[in-house]
């Protein structure tokens, strides 16, 4: 793959001129922040920066994703915090590189004993805890993959509803799916649930029922879908709408995604129709980058998830406040999915308790600033790790010579300069290991590399049950 200019990319894909939006109004920013807005955070599951058609994918159309970046803001280069699942919504949730408290690897069978009591810390304060304080109805659907124990669960962490499950994964169709669902059934407030629609559409009805419960507001939706995340599953509908595609892989992973955009749609249809989507600031992302097997043919990133290339770390990331945020935005220099968390607390006219590492993303994204959210982003846990400082990014990864590259000129990370820019390169190392310096050790084992790759080869061998009988699905 050749060298992939950023600028070039974004000229080639119809953005031309990004960065260069027109400024929004900060007063009226102030005027809705006042009157406390309703707040909806959709997050997908291992979902690639090139797998939406507003950014990269030209082989499917994901058109209700696509409507909040017509209707509000993309951000060019939105990051998570880590490559995988469980770290990178600690760091969500708590506005904080989970490296901070030692959140460094996923609390979840395959990873770890299963009986460890794992999980994000209840001395940090997250999300829904924070909204709260100012008087938010909260809600979570969805995953949530930040510990299984009591004390970690949904409920006890701030939100007032809770429908999902608690662990990693989950099959689409079926409660009794040993390898998915092993310890992670599907509940309402702590309580079994017994059958269940296609998850995608089961969480979009769920997370739309939460909304006309508290239309009133303030309310705050975290909107968790697990598309699309392995196993992957998609009812014939969706199914039939990718027929069109050529190969089998691609074909399934597009009815996943049609599953979910359908999802996203309904929330959106649901905010019009009642009127309270001009008093609704909505965040749309992803955890982390796509499955390495099912990346968009179209999408100029290296790397997919597990690793720190930014195809593992660079994610969709958009948002829409109709009014507030001019619509059409595209905005260049790296935001960081721990920024929601001080953006909320803002909006919400909360003080924070604890020391944040994100921003308030919100003169970004009404335009009264043109300054990057950020200078330098990192990376770092389950043996690998990295810097970015401006349009330089070092990855050290314990099974691959460490690498130095140009973000501006090399987007896709294919030109290594460690030797022809050693200094920088010096540079890059010194600031990487001054912030791991500054973290905690991990909280708990990471696995070694022998013993993951293991659990993968089970997981690539296991049954595959996407040929589930329909009078199964969801019992």
């Amino acid at each position: 793959m050749h060298s992939i200019n950023r600028r070039e990319f974004i000229t080639r894909t119809g953005a031309a001129g990004a960065g260069l939006w027109a400024l929004g109004s900060e007063a009226a920013a102030q005027r809705r922040a006042g009157s406390k807005p309703n707040i909806v955070l959709i997050y997908a599951d291992d979902l690639g920066w090139g797998d939406v058609s507003c950014y990269a994918a030209r082989d499917f159309q994901t058109p209700h994703i696509d409507s909040i970046a017509r209707r509000g803001a993309k951000f060019f280069e939105g990051y998570s915090t880590c490559p995988i699942c469980g770290p990178s919504r600690a760091a969500l949730m708590s506005g904080r590189y989970q490296q901070r408290f030692g959140f460094e690897t996923n609390p979840t069978p395959g990873y770890v004993a299963w009986d460890e009591d794992l999980g994000l810390p209840t001395d940090v304060e997250i999300m829904p805890e924070m909204l709260k304080r100012a008087g938010y109805a909260t809600g979570c659907v969805g995953k949530w993959h930040l510990g299984i124990r009591p004390r970690f669960h949904p409920n006890n962490r701030g939100f007032d509803y809770f429908y999902g499950f608690a662990g990693g994964m989950h099959s689409y169709y079926m409660k009794h799916d040993f390898w998915y669902n092993w310890g992670n059934e599907i509940e309402e407030n702590g309580e079994p649930v017994d059958s269940w629609d296609y998850l995608s559409d089961e969480f979009a009805r769920r997370g739309d029922e939460f909304i006309r419960r508290h239309r009133d507001g303030p309310f705050f939706l975290y909107l968790a879908f697990n598309a699309p995340h392995g196993p992957i599953q998609a009812t014939q509908k969706y199914l039939d709408r990718a027929a069109k595609l050529d190969e089998d892989a691609r074909r399934e992973y597009a009815a996943v995604m049609f599953g979910l955009d359908e999802g996203v749609g309904r929330i959106l249809d649901t905010l019009r129709r009642l009127g309270i989507e001009r008093n609704t600031l909505l965040f749309f992302i992803s955890d982390n980058g796509t499955h390495r097997n099912l990346k968009s043919p179209d999408s100029p990133l290296n790397g997919a998830k597990g690793r720190v290339e930014e195809g593992g770390v660079r994610v969709p990331f958009l948002a829409q406040w109709p009014g507030v945020i001019p619509a059409g935005s595209t905005l260049e220099g790296p935001a960081c999915t721990f920024d929601l968390y001080p953006t909320f607390a803002r909006l919400a006219g909360v003080p924070l308790r604890q020391k944040t590492d994100g921003v308030d993303l919100m003169p970004f994204m009404t335009g009264a600033t043109d300054e990057a959210p950020h200078e330098q982003l990192y990376w770092g846990g389950f043996g690998r790790g990295g810097v970015r400082f401006r349009n330089w990014k070092l990855i050290r990864e314990d099974d691959k010579p460490v690498a130095l590259y140009n973000l501006e000129e090399d987007m896709g990370e294919t030109q290594n300069l460690m030797d022809s820019r050693p200094e920088r390169a010096r540079e890059m190392e010194a600031r990487f290991q001054a912030w791991r310096g500054a973290m905690s050790p991990p909280a708990w084992d990471i696995p070694k590399r022998s013993e993951y790759a293991e659990q993968r080869r089970l997981w690539e061998n296991k049954i595959d049950f996407r040929e589930v009988p329909p009078g199964e699905r969801g019992q």
